[in-house]
C-alpha cells in the first residue's frame, strides 16, 4: 500500500524545484540563492543583500514581501529576473519563486 501525502508534502512535491515552507526566515534567504544557482544564474550580492539579508522587513501576520531580483550569467545581466514572494504567518514562511 502506498504512502498518502499530507497537504504540506503534496504542495512541496508539486514544487520540487525548491522548498516552499520554512520555519525560519534565514532558511528562505538561503533557498532563494540556492534556487537561482541551481538554474545556472548568479545574483547581484548587493541587490540581494539589500532586499533580503540586510532587510528589516520580515513578513509576518499575513504580510507578503515581493521583489524582483536581477539575474546574471557569466557576469552578464540577463533579460530574465527572479520573482520572489515570501508570505509570513505565525512565525512560518511560504516561498514562491520563479524566473520571469
Amino acid at each position: 500500500m502506498g504512502h498518502i501525502l499530507s497537504r504540506k508534502e503534496f504542495l512541496n512535491e508539486a514544487k520540487s524545484d525548491y522548498k516552499v515552507y520554512h520555519k525560519r526566515y534565514s532558511e528562505v534567504i538561503d533557498e532563494i540563492e540556492n534556487y537561482a544557482t541551481s538554474l545556472g544564474y548568479e545574483l547581484d550580492q548587493q541587490e540581494y543583500g539589500t532586499a533580503y539579508v540586510d532587510a528589516f522587513f520580515k513578513p509576518d501576520g499575513g504580510d507578503t514581501k515581493s521583489d524582483t531580483i536581477t539575474l546574471y550569467k557569466d557576469g552578464k545581466k540577463q533579460r530574465k529576473a527572479l520573482q520572489v514572494q515570501i508570505h509570513g504567518e505565525n512565525g512560518k514562511f511560504e516561498l514562491n519563486i520563479y524566473v520571469n
